[in-house]
């Protein structure tokens, strides 16, 4: 009863042991990506449509885009320990810029500011029999940090409002690509689609609120953010002379 469930490990086992080369190698490597990154705000979506909501409502035209995407570069270092695998450092940054603005009987000056950091590790196998098709995997302290700088403006006077949230967690990732190694000139290209598990929760920060009368600066817990979602990626890498 147990042997066909052998039948689809023997494979497995079978396709690995074709893909891995017969020689060892210890080979330092650079890489340099650049990719773009959804992002599942969802809770922040919400609170930014909460906003234009109110902003209608007292009388301005205002429209909101949804966070969706971050953009942004990753550097690695490591070594190849085989052919077939690699280990190393990261580092990434993303960003994006959210600038919303209205105008009427209510004036609304908005910017919203996300931007995440990773600094870790990462493990990618690599099957160069197989069109170098690639499979791995990251964990990293992650920074991630929301700021939301607004002013408005009525008959009344002006509002000013900053806030900003920021924390750090370990988070992790996974992905699956293709990696084409040039022998001769040591240079590879790569393309990457994978995930990042990295949801935040609550994350607290600080507010602070000027207006005609003066300063108040309190601390805040922001809406649940999620810096999870899928990424793609185009990179380029060096593989030092053995």
């Amino acid at each position: 009863m147990r042997r066909p469930r052998l039948i689809p490990v023997l494979a497995l086992s079978w396709w690995i042991a074709t893909a891995l080369p017969a020689h060892a190698e210890f080979v330092p490597y650079l890489r340099a990506t650049f990719g773009v990154s959804q992002l599942a705000m969802t809770s922040l979506d919400a609170a930014m449509l909460a906003q234009q909501a109110a902003i209608r409502a007292s009388g301005g035209r205002a429209k909101f885009d949804e966070v969706d995407m971050v953009l942004g570069p990753e550097l690695s270092a490591g070594v190849w320990l085989l052919p077939s695998l690699r280990v190393g450092t990261l580092f990434a940054w993303q960003h994006r810029d959210m600038d919303h603005r209205s105008d009427g009987a209510l004036t609304y000056v908005d910017l919203y500011q996300i931007a995440t950091t990773d600094a870790g590790a990462e493990v990618a196998f690599r099957m160069p029999r197989h069109s170098g098709f690639t499979i791995g995997g990251q964990i990293a302290l992650t920074h991630g940090e929301v700021t939301n700088d607004y002013t408005v403006t009525n008959a009344s006077g002006s509002v000013h409002v900053v806030t900003r949230v920021q924390d750090a967690q370990t988070t992790w990732g996974f992905f699956l690509g293709l990696d084409q190694t040039d022998a001769q000139k040591r240079t590879a290209g790569y393309v990457r689609l994978g995930y990042r598990f990295r949801d935040f929760g609550s994350v607290p920060g600080t507010q602070s609120i000027t207006d005609g009368s003066g300063a108040v600066s309190t601390p805040v817990r922001s809406v649940p953010l999620d810096f999870s979602g899928w990424y793609a990626s185009l990179g380029i890498a060096f593989d030092a002379p053995h």
